[in-house]
């Protein structure tokens, strides 16, 4: 859970796919920052991502790798006032509901389904087009 020099806005991602992508970060005006699922974090340690000025965070996950934290993630920042979106990656068109997936759906601001076979390119397009938006209407600080 390592940030640089902090944004207003925070890419988390989970699993071996996320840590790859963390390594070859390509995206302007956003911190990436990667959780390894099979750790459990504390309140402490998630509360240190939404450091400093965070005002947008996306989650970038496959929709069956949604883990407990995410959930508290989502429901930090809704405390915090900070907006989230979801970037989620599936397999099939349809995906089965999980109680993990559906509480962590109905926490976030906004979300998006990537189809697996085109999940990178298109998340760091969303991501970026997104990123261009809020700082064209001058959302973000």
């Amino acid at each position: 859970m390592k940030t640089k020099k902090s944004t207003p806005i925070k890419v988390v991602g989970f699993g071996k796919k996320s840590a790859e992508a963390e390594k070859e970060n390509t995206l302007k005006g956003a911190d990436y920052v990667f959780l390894d699922k099979e750790i459990s974090y504390t309140e402490e340690q998630i509360g240190t991502i939404l450091e400093d000025e965070t005002e947008l965070v996306f989650f970038v996950a496959y929709v069956n790798e949604i883990i407990t934290e995410s959930v508290t993630i989502t429901q930090l920042c809704k405390e915090l006032g900070i907006a989230t979106i979801g970037l989620l990656i599936s397999e099939r068109q349809k995906t089965t509901q999980s109680e993990e997936l559906k509480s962590f759906r109905q926490s976030l601001d906004g979300i998006y389904i990537v189809k697996e076979e085109d999940s990178y390119p298109r998340v760091l397009s969303i991501i970026d087009n997104c990123i261009s938006y809020f700082s064209d209407c001058h959302i973000l600080k």
